[in-house]
């Protein structure tokens, strides 16, 4: 079906984009379990990081398939080799749990509610059977950053965090953003394919963030005052 799809380049094109960060992601992640192991945190959290790591190449790998069935002959991108977050002065522990909040208690929750939203309408089976098999994992990779967040709670005052939450989410913000805005034709229907309209996107992020993200971030301590200043800036709510 999508190969008579009139704008298969189209959704092509995306999805390249996001084969490149799945490959990025799984780098990310994959140095997250290696310094969780280097500071000594418990091999379940290190194990979950680098579970998520071979989860993110695997959905390149789905990407990849989505691309080939738009009949479209193209290579993947370049995907830069990720270091853990944060800023470089930081302790190789306060970096892996700045990695953690960033990936897991924000990228990957805010991911999952998309997928749900991206499930309610598909009209490829191929998209389909992508889309629920990533979501199953990136369920999981959200567990990661909460459990992370927890654990680390439970020892030291996280709080810090909070300042730095805008910096989290405005990439997530753009990246999405540009994503479903990218060179659309007019009129031009993508929901089916897994691409969302950039209205829907900043629907489903706001609401994420106001009932998951933030109160989940005050749970363990982290102030989200900075977060919502930036989200009124941002969204004019």
């Amino acid at each position: 079906m999508l190969k008579q799809f009139k704008h298969k380049h189209l959704v092509a094109q995306i999805w390249r984009e996001r084969e490149k960060t799945e490959r990025e992601a799984a780098s990310l992640f994959g140095q997250l379990g290696k310094a969780m192991r280097e500071v000594n945190l418990p091999n379940g959290l290190a194990a979950m990081a680098e579970e998520a790591s071979e989860d993110e190449v695997e959905h390149a790998g789905r990407c990849r398939a989505i691309i080939a069935a738009c009949d479209e002959e193209v290579n993947p991108l370049v995907a830069r080799k990720r270091g853990l977050l944060g800023p470089r002065a930081w302790s190789s522990e306060d970096r892996a749990l700045y990695t953690s909040a960033a990936m897991g208690c924000i990228t990957e929750t805010l991911s999952t509610a998309l997928l749900l939203e991206m499930k309610k309408r598909l009209d490829s089976e191929i998209i389909e059977q992508t889309v629920r098999s990533i979501l199953g994992d990136e369920v999981n990779h959200s567990r990661l950053g909460w459990a992370h967040l927890a654990y680390a709670s439970q020892s030291r005052d996280v709080g810090f965090l909070g300042d730095y939450l805008p910096n989290m989410l405005e990439p997530v913000l753009s990246g999405e953003s540009e994503e479903a805005s990218e060179n659309k034709p007019q009129h031009c229907d993508l929901y089916g394919y897994g691409i969302l309209p950039r209205e829907t996107v900043h629907q489903v992020f706001k609401q994420t963030l106001d009932e998951v993200i933030l109160p989940g971030f005050e749970e363990f301590g982290v102030p989200s005052a900075p977060a919502q200043a930036w989200k009124k800036q941002k969204f004019n709510t």
